[in-house]
């Protein structure tokens, strides 16, 4: 009973001494004047940041376009082919479509066959459908798009194929030395795409009795929804 008496006494205490400071201080008044003002320095700020989260957004995007030029000038000294800079404004976030719409077509040069680049490095697959306006681009998910690959200073070379929603190298003899995590570049013995450029790397390696050959499981150097922009070489 004591207890609660003292808790009383102090609400008390407690509600006079804010009374005197707010009266004093013309609290309340400024609190209920103020208010819309307060609100619209809010909104202002909010405002400001929104306008600063987009300006560094667009910078991020320069700044992106202008590595992947960059990226296209080597490209074009190293093949001596014509590099054309294009944006995906289509595509499957899971892989269930092994094909991705670019917003360059015909009236941009593009033509089918024509390689398609993440960037100096990484192939991603070629041209399948031209458009006016934009294009299809094939990737190694696609059954109908295969490619030759070589390890590096080795004499192996097999064939890339899709299988399943997951991308396989093919005809691999049972008795092939292969470790996972070697990585796959392109032949050029297919006459589609040009030697050297990385295709991906062995995720898993798997024998099976009935085979004749190894089942191995290659890994792309990307992910798909990450993957705005692309660079087209000329065929």
């Amino acid at each position: 009973m004591l207890n609660v008496f003292f808790k009383f006494v102090f609400c008390i205490c407690f509600l006079f001494t804010f009374l005197k400071i707010a009266t004093s201080s013309n609290f309340l008044f400024n609190f209920f004047t103020k208010k819309p003002e307060i609100q619209r320095k809010i909104q202002e700020l909010q405002y400001q940041k929104a306008l600063f989260e987009a300006k560094l957004f667009e910078f991020e995007k320069l700044k992106k376009e202008n590595s992947l030029l960059k990226e296209a000038l080597k490209i074009k000294e190293k093949f001596q082919k014509k590099i054309i800079l294009a944006n995906v404004i289509g595509a499957s976030p899971f892989n269930l479509n092994p094909v991705f719409l670019i917003d360059k077509g015909k009236k941009d040069g593009i033509e089918e066959g024509d390689i398609v680049l993440l960037n100096e490095k990484i192939v991603i697959g070629k041209i399948k459908e031209v458009k006016e306006n934009f294009s299809k681009v094939s990737t190694f998910f696609d059954k109908e798009n295969s490619i030759t690959v070589t390890l590096k200073n080795r004499d192996l070379v097999g064939t890339i194929k899709a299988k399943n929603q997951n991308i396989f190298l093919d005809l691999i003899p049972k008795n092939t030395s292969l470790k996972e995590g070697e990585a796959l570049y392109s032949s050029g013995f297919d006459f589609k795409y040009p030697r050297g450029l990385l295709v991906g790397e062995i995720k898993k390696i798997e024998v099976k009795e009935d085979l004749p050959f190894l089942e191995i499981e290659i890994k792309l150097p990307y992910k798909w929804y990450q993957i705005t922009q692309v660079l087209v070489m000329k065929k």
